[in-house]
């Protein structure tokens, strides 16, 4: 993991603009491929205001982009943040993104002083749901109709981990 930088802004546009990425998250799907760009271009403001930390997943050596993963709405008072994060569907089924969100997950806690990290899915995507059970988090429930997705009310599992639940000794390629 590491910041995005303006030069992954078409690789970035080329694995989002898909729609196995865009059916299950809130991105918009043809994704504009300005919105690449723009999208990078806010993340040292959001960081420098505490209110999202976003990191590129790569791969070694070369560190190629193959997705996204972010601790948001930042909450300093509850100690808690949500985390988001998809992964390239060419790179689907090799553990990478329970890998960043296990990661994620140590940033928050150990360089942020969280005490817990949030996250959600739609009921409907159990590869999601798979990935966070593996990284630790525990399923707190489904929230009926709780996401708009394309016209359609969809029911959403949400998820959690607390810093007591885990014992990460160092963050994780950060």
């Amino acid at each position: 993991m590491r910041p995005y930088e303006p030069v992954d802004a078409k690789a970035l546009y080329e694995l989002v603009n898909d729609p196995k990425i865009t059916d299950t998250t809130t991105l918009p799907y043809p994704y504009p491929e300005h919105l690449a760009s723009e999208w990078i271009s806010t993340h040292a403001e959001l960081r420098s205001e505490d209110k999202n930390y976003i990191f590129a997943v790569t791969l070694k050596p070369q560190l190629n982009l193959i997705g996204t993963v972010s601790l948001f709405d930042i909450q300093r008072k509850a100690s808690r943040a949500e985390i988001g994060y998809w992964i390239g569907a060419s790179f689907w089924g090799n553990g990478y993104a329970t890998e960043a969100a296990e990661a994620i997950v140590a940033y928050g806690f150990e360089v942020l002083g969280l005490n817990r990290v949030g996250a959600g899915c739609l009921k409907r995507n159990p590869a999601s749901a798979k990935v966070l059970e593996k990284a630790g988090f525990q399923c707190e429930g489904c929230l009926r109709q709780y996401r708009e997705k394309n016209g359609v009310l969809e029911d959403f599992e949400i998820f959690s981990i607390l810093r007591s639940d885990t014992s990460f000794t160092h963050i994780h390629r950060l």
